[in-house]
């Protein structure tokens, strides 16, 4: 008895160990981005232009991870992010501001976002990650 006792818990550490892992992978920005835009990609091949802007901690990661499929028909990516979560993303003009507190950066963040949506025309997409 004790065996199997012992053999049902070792399974079940096992499994919540898996569902855990799952969770984790779910909850990557980048990982999450990459699946909603392989689910989108009739969508994305359609737009004229891609205005791609990303809000957050986790700014950076989703704009790295929505570049490949926005590349080929991207007019203008932008990243908006706190000081801590700064880096450089190849194509995206990236801007730290302030948080929680906005500053001088979170005024040139949102500018920058109102210029480059403000320039979609009919047929273009406008993806917005936060």
């Amino acid at each position: 008895m004790i065996t199997q006792s012992g053999s049902l818990l070792k399974s079940l550490r096992q499994e919540a160990v898996a569902l855990f892992r799952e969770g984790v992978a779910a909850a990557n920005p980048e990982q999450a981005v990459a699946a909603a835009l392989v689910e989108r990609s009739a969508t994305l091949e359609q737009a004229s232009w891609i205005i791609l802007v990303a809000f957050g901690k986790a700014a950076c990661p989703m704009a790295r991870a929505a570049m490949p499929f926005a590349r080929d028909r991207l007019a203008t990516a932008i990243a908006l992010t706190n000081r801590e979560n700064v880096e450089p993303v190849y194509g995206v003009e990236v801007i730290a501001g302030g948080h929680p507190i906005p500053d001088k950066g979170s005024i040139a963040g949102a500018a920058a976002t109102e210029r480059a949506v403000s320039r979609a025309q009919h047929g273009d997409l406008v993806l917005v990650f936060w």
